[in-house]
C-alpha cells in the first residue's frame, strides 16, 4: 500500500476523504470497518460525511484497522522573540 503523508492541522472533511480512500484501497465497506473495530455501521457512515470525529481513538482505529500507520506530529510553532 502506498504511504499518503498528511500534514497537520488537518479538517474534519479532510480525515473524512482520508478514511474513505483508504477503505476503497483496502476493499473495505461500512459494515465490515464496523465490525473490526467495534462501532456500528452508522459510526462509519457519520465518519465518512465527517460529523462525529470527536471520538479519534476509534477512528485511528478504523485507519490501523485498514493496514495504515498513524503517524501524529505536533504541529511546528514559530516562536517570535520580541
Amino acid at each position: 500500500m502506498t504511504l499518503h503523508e498528511i500534514d497537520d492541522p488537518i479538517s474534519t472533511r479532510e480525515i473524512a476523504q482520508h478514511l474513505r480512500r483508504m477503505m476503497d484501497l483496502a476493499g473495505v465497506g461500512s459494515p465490515e470497518l464496523a465490525a473490526r473495530i467495534g462501532v456500528q455501521t452508522c459510526t462509519i457512515e457519520a465518519w465518512l460525511y465527517g460529523r462525529n470525529l470527536d471520538k479519534t481513538a476509534c477512528v485511528l482505529a478504523a485507519f490501523e484497522s485498514l493496514g495504515c500507520v498513524v503517524k501524529i506530529v505536533p504541529p511546528k510553532r514559530i516562536v517570535r522573540i520580541p
